[in-house]
């Protein structure tokens, strides 16, 4: 009998072919990234659930998604990231010829180009099955984020079905009155609102007393966070700390959701 995680990941492969259609479909409708900059680029070969080399050597990461590191700290994160990784080595094998839809800020300090990746022969917007099949976890960071909404419905698509690799991704979960503030790279957190500052540089909100939230102010005079006071929220990004507190900046809204609604 083939082992179970082995059937699994047939199981995810198989499941690409029944929405690759749909998801190319959803792409054109919603053309979220159509206004950027477009060239045309191949693959050579994918180094992990949310990057790839061209071959031209240079690296690209997908905008808007994170998905788990091959070197992560528990099994379960990274046999998500294995698995994510061979998802995409499926959708863009070698030689596939892709259209790159560069981000506003084209590239990270690590020097990978920022872009939408779109298959050439399709049009299958990569991030975007990536994000329907539960592979990975919306993760909008400014200034790309053109298709901050669209991925964040996408996901939520995903974990409602419990699609994909659901059980592993909620090991990036964890409540703020939990955090020791030693707590590094991308998490999402939840915790009661228990308050709020209003800074001239930011808006600083805290959750549980024990996260604190920093939201610039154009994002702030879209969210009005002084309405969030005592509600329960969950927030998503890369966290930091000062003075032994753990720190998080709100990119955009799509990274904020309010868990009384739902």
């Amino acid at each position: 009998m083939a082992h179970p995680c082995t059937l699994a990941l047939i199981a995810f492969i198989f499941s690409i072919l029944a929405i690759n259609s749909a998801a190319a479909s959803d792409s054109a409708q919603s053309a979220c990234f159509d206004q950027l900059r477009v060239e045309q680029a191949r693959i050579e070969r994918v180094s992990d659930g949310d990057t790839l080399v061209l071959s031209d050597q240079r690296r690209v990461r997908l905008i808007g998604i994170n998905t788990a590191e091959l070197n992560a700290r528990n099994k379960q994160l990274r046999a998500a990231a294995q698995t994510a990784t061979d998802v995409l080595s499926s959708l863009l094998p070698a030689g596939e010829v892709v259209n790159l839809y560069i981000g506003d800020e084209s590239h990270d300090r690590h020097g990978r180009v920022l872009a939408h990746v779109v298959r050439q022969r399709d049009g299958l917007a990569v991030a975007t099955a990536l994000l329907q099949q539960g592979m990975a976890l919306q993760s909008a960071v400014a200034p790309n984020t053109r298709c901050a909404r669209e991925f964040a419905e996408a996901e939520r698509v995903a974990e409602r079905a419990d699609t994909g690799q659901w059980n592993n991704l909620r090991q990036y979960h964890k409540r703020a009155s939990d955090l020791s503030g030693a707590e590094r790279g991308f998490w999402l957190v939840s915790g009661r609102v228990s308050k709020i500052n209003k800074h001239k540089r930011y808006t600083e909100v805290y959750l549980d007393g024990n996260l604190r939230l920093l939201i610039r102010p154009k994002l702030a005079a879209q969210l009005q966070p002084a309405r969030l006071q005592n509600k329960t929220i969950e927030v998503r990004g890369w966290l930091n700390n000062r003075n032994k507190k753990a720190l998080l900046w709100l990119q955009h809204e799509s990274n904020l959701r309010e868990l009384d609604r739902e």
